[in-house]
């Protein structure tokens, strides 16, 4: 009896890969049920009966302030609670664009920056005075409008949002030099190479366009210059951002200090309803979580694997060669391929059962078995055939489970080969048979295992 359960870790982890599927669906099934739990659950939380009384005393308490109050009073209370939400909706987003913006995040003190120079060609002498003003100033709205910016994203291949890019490419038309100067900057070095080699790819792409037009049109790049700088610009810009953020954040408490005591009183009332209602929204809108939707997909596979494990585990199906020899006490003659023939393997399995045959002096053998799967009962035949070429003097037969009552069989054998595979015999089913083999003094010369 088996005392110990011997496992081979590559053989566990290809029966785990070959139920891929019930892992999928398990997966599946833990995802939908842990979603649905968490709806019930925030949907019982978002109506408790609290809620209608909780409303009801609201109203009333509102009204009984309301009634304190005159209409011009009133009138003051809501316009000063209407400037106070849309400028906490504001103070939300300039508090949200200046988190992400990139200009924000540079290092004034060591900016990386990139100066790109392009020279217009004189045109006093080809083109009139009204063309050539019509040139400058169509490519230089051009160079500054949302669809170059996304041209120039686009081209170098990042994914930030345009606001944040416009704010790091600067255009400048200079009258006196007839220059257009262009100036590039941004966190790291990376970034600010990869938009200054795209603006300059984007204008040289303009530049063909516009000679197209206009036959006699020239511009040429002069120069494309890197630095690293001590940027004042930037630094002014950075504290202008911070100090419309913190105006704005200032002015909230403004609204309501400028009323009268009744009036902060129902201004109260009414901004917690407010607050109340869409705490309610954001309640409504959670019900979907991704943290939840992950969790519940791994907790569904987690448990499918346990699932598969102590199956593996505790399975009475043979799991490795080291249990012939360690639980039944008997030889390994030689391991096949069930989908894989190779010529090298059988000649030593024959060798090996003919070492056996002579030493045990045999005269009937019998293979047997006890898996009847079609691919073990080929292989025994296979078997069979080839050992019948080497060893014409020894009478075969073959068996399987399902004739182990063929007692006449074993009786007229010598000795036995069994044909078990992997992962299908079973341990109770190789124990019958070896000590079949026993009771009617039949030599188990070893097992031919199938993988």
């Amino acid at each position: 009896m088996r005392t110990e359960v011997q496992v081979d870790i590559m053989d566990l982890i290809k029966f785990m890969l070959k139920q891929w599927k019930k892992i999928l669906l398990a997966g599946l099934c833990g995802l939908v049920l842990l979603s649905g739990i968490y709806v019930i659950i925030c949907y019982l939380n978002s109506s408790n009966g609290n809620k209608e009384s909780n409303i009801t005393d609201s109203k009333v308490v509102l009204e009984e302030l309301k009634g304190n109050l005159t209409e011009e009073e009133v009138v003051e209370v809501e316009e000063a609670l209407n400037f106070y939400l849309s400028s906490v909706e504001n103070y939300e987003q300039l508090k949200k664009y200046t988190a992400n913006s990139l200009l924000y995040k540079i290092d004034a003190n060591n900016t990386p920056t990139y100066r790109l120079v392009y020279g217009v060609e004189d045109f006093s002498q080809n083109e009139d005075a009204e063309n050539q003003n019509e040139i400058r100033e169509g490519l230089n709205s051009w160079i500054q409008s949302d669809e170059t910016i996304q041209a120039i994203i686009d081209e170098a291949g990042i994914d930030i949002d345009i606001i944040y890019v416009r704010e790091l490419i600067t255009f400048k038309y200079d009258v006196l030099s007839n220059c257009f100067n262009i100036q590039v900057v941004s966190p790291d070095m990376e970034m600010t190479e990869k938009l200054a080699r795209a603006t300059d790819s984007v204008i040289e792409k303009r530049i063909q366009v516009l000679k197209g037009i206009y036959s006699d049109f020239e511009i040429r790049k002069v120069s494309m210059d890197f630095s690293i700088e001590i940027s004042n610009d930037i630094q002014s810009m950075q504290y202008n951002m911070m100090q419309r953020l913190s105006n704005v954040k200032s002015i909230l408490t403004v609204y309501r200090y400028d009323l009268e005591e009744n009036q902060q009183l129902y201004y109260d009332a009414l901004l917690s309803e407010k607050e109340e209602i869409g705490d309610e929204v954001k309640q409504e809108t959670s019900f979907f979580s991704p943290t939840i939707i992950v969790f519940g997909a791994i907790v569904g596979i987690f448990v499918m694997l346990f699932y598969l494990l102590m199956k593996y585990l505790l399975s009475d199906t043979l799991k490795v060669k080291e249990d012939i020899s360690q639980t039944f006490h008997s030889y390994v003659l030689g391991e096949l391929v069930s989908d894989k023939f190779d010529e090298n393997v059988w000649t030593v399995l024959c060798d090996n059962v003919k070492y056996a045959c002579n030493k045990n002096e045999v005269k009937n053998l019998l293979i047997a078995g006890t898996c009847s799967d079609v691919e073990v009962v080929e292989l025994k035949e296979r078997l069979r055939s080839v050992l019948e070429k080497q060893f014409e003097n020894i009478e075969m037969a073959i068996i399987d489970k399902d004739c182990m009552d063929v007692l006449n069989t074993v009786k007229a054998c010598d000795a036995v080969v069994c044909v078990e595979k992997i992962q299908k015999s079973k341990y109770t089913d190789i124990q019958r048979e070896i000590e079949l083999c026993e009771y009617y003094d039949s030599t188990l010369l070893g097992f031919v295992l199938v993988k």
